[in-house]
């Protein structure tokens, strides 16, 4: 091959396999030896090892544009939230969200609200009111596992992810945000 009466091949690898070879021989009568052999392996080993380095920075390169871009949405949503109008609920407010249920609204399903136990709206009126789990559990006499097992039941029902979320829906549905 080549007109040569030496040839050596070493392959170009990277953990997920070899990717090229390297080809190397000598010119007729002259032996490719121990020493060519060697080098020219050292030498598709160490290009193996820098091609995947600079696949590997590539990626991270990436991954860091991805990241500062999200970052930066980030920032912009928060800076939006900075100017929000944000109003909290006082006492009266307070005593308006305890008659459940509502009107129905878009994010709430108002079955929902009904497939409530009463002690689930119970609940869910001290919640919504911004009772801690303990506060609940005072006021009603029961176990904080109970009213944790309750506030789980609440947020399957509703759909929601969280109690914030939860209570959200509810303020909407009722127009109260």
């Amino acid at each position: 091959m080549l007109a040569a009466d030496s040839y050596v091949v070493a392959p170009i690898t990277v953990s997920t396999g070899v990717i090229g070879l390297v080809h190397g021989s000598r010119p007729s009568g002259d032996p490719v030896n121990v020493v060519v052999r060697d080098m020219l392996g050292a030498y598709a080993c160490g290009f193996g090892t820098l091609f995947e380095r600079a696949m590997l920075a590539d990626r991270l390169s990436e991954q860091k544009n991805v990241i500062v871009q999200r970052l930066q949405q980030e920032a912009r949503e928060a800076e939006l939230l900075e100017h929000a109008d944000v109003s909290f609920l006082d006492e009266t407010s307070a005593e308006q969200v305890s008659a459940l249920p509502g009107t129905p609204h878009d994010d709430l399903n108002p079955a929902a609200l009904e497939s409530l136990t009463t002690r689930e709206r119970e609940v869910f009126t001290l919640l919504v009111r911004g009772a801690s789990n303990a506060e609940i559990a005072n006021e009603l006499v029961i176990s904080i596992f109970t009213v944790k097992t309750h506030v789980k039941k609440i947020l399957r029902k509703l759909g929601a992810m969280n109690r914030s979320e939860a209570i959200y829906r509810y303020l909407a549905m009722t127009g109260q945000r």
